[in-house]
């Protein structure tokens, strides 16, 4: 039987070569201890992406998926090694913002947030993965 789970990744970034380069090189460095199919999907998708993301302010790369038994804090614990290069590099997200990962299970009404940043928003913190918890919104998938 399915459990559906929805996912959503929203980070800042301006240029999609510069992200596509580093989710390439980060495939085979993930941590396959935490199992998330989604987390390779992801990074599949990604290093296929090119060109920019205009914006006025600054561009945002969007994905997001429907799966099945997916875990939301696996995923973002997977990518560690994406998020750690990502996070600085011109193109993706500076060293003082953030990446959120919004995951919500089926039936449960509720979605959470993981947002991973650098520790102390400091340009040689580690990454940290903080779950926010319950949003007060949810996207009803069924």
């Amino acid at each position: 039987m399915g459990w559906y789970t929805h996912l959503s990744v929203i980070m800042p970034c301006d240029d999609n070569d510069i992200v596509a380069k580093i989710a390439k090189e980060s495939l085979p460095l993930l941590d396959k201890e935490f199992g998330s199919r989604e987390a390779d999907w992801y990074l599949e998708e990604l290093s296929k992406r090119s060109g920019s993301n205009p914006g006025p302010k600054g561009g945002l790369s969007l994905w997001g998926m429907v799966s099945n038994h997916a875990d939301g804090e696996a995923f973002c614990k997977t990518l560690i090694p994406f998020w750690d290069k990502v996070i600085s590099e011109e193109g993706g997200p500076l060293y003082f913002e953030s990446v959120n990962v919004f995951y919500e299970e089926e039936q449960s009404e509720a979605t959470i947030v993981f947002e991973i940043r650098r520790k102390g928003r400091e340009m040689d913190g580690e990454i940290e993965i903080i779950n926010h918890g319950c949003m007060p919104f949810q996207f009803h998938q069924m």
